[in-house]
């Protein structure tokens, strides 16, 4: 970034949209497509790979770990948990204050075998949709939960490789998974 450039405020302007989406029940599903689609967009969404019920464990595992913070049952030793207000700059600010769960990170790598985090990682839809994009050899690199609190800082657009620099650049994948619907009651007003 040019030193210059002001920050962008990404609040200032309407969020940003994402183009195309496809749905995991249309039959547009064509794996040559999807490919394309990512190789010249650079991302792919699809709506739909998990239901609600397939989620229903993670969002229990997840409310554990926020109702016990870091000495919650549900986190596997060695795991992380962040909180909202390590993600501001001025540790002194008000903001700072706030303890709300913000993300976890090395769930799957510490769970069990059957565990909950480890069953999402591993779960057949999502893993058919990395490898049509990746090949057949697919490694976790590693598993990280964004929390975001109703009206807490900003998450802005960004692409995952710049932070883990992973080679070949082109053999990551980051695959969001929305715990949550997002309504008028759970987003930043």
């Amino acid at each position: 970034m040019d030193a210059l450039s002001p920050p962008v405020d990404l609040d200032a302007a309407p969020a940003p949209t994402l183009g195309r989406s496809f749905s995991a029940t249309d039959a547009e599903l064509e794996p040559h497509e999807l490919r394309e689609f990512f190789r010249t967009e650079g991302y792919l969404a699809i709506r739909g790979v998990l239901s609600h019920a397939e989620l229903r464990p993670v969002r229990a595992a997840l409310d554990e770990i926020i109702a016990g913070g870091k000495l919650a049952a549900a986190l596997p030793e060695g795991a992380s948990v962040g909180t909202e207000g390590t993600t501001y700059a001025d540790r002194q600010s008000p903001e700072a204050a706030d303890g709300s769960v913000r993300s976890t990170a090395f769930c799957v790598r510490f769970d069990r075998p059957e565990g909950t985090f480890r069953q999402l990682a591993g779960h057949p839809r999502l893993l058919q949709l990395v490898r049509l994009l990746l090949g057949e050899r697919v490694m976790l690199f590693r598993d990280q939960m964004l929390l975001k609190p109703p009206g807490g800082q900003p998450k802005p657009l960004h692409q995952d490789q710049s932070y883990f620099l992973v080679e070949p650049s082109d053999g990551l994948v980051t695959a969001w998974v929305a715990i949550d619907d997002s309504d008028a009651h759970n987003v930043r007003a």
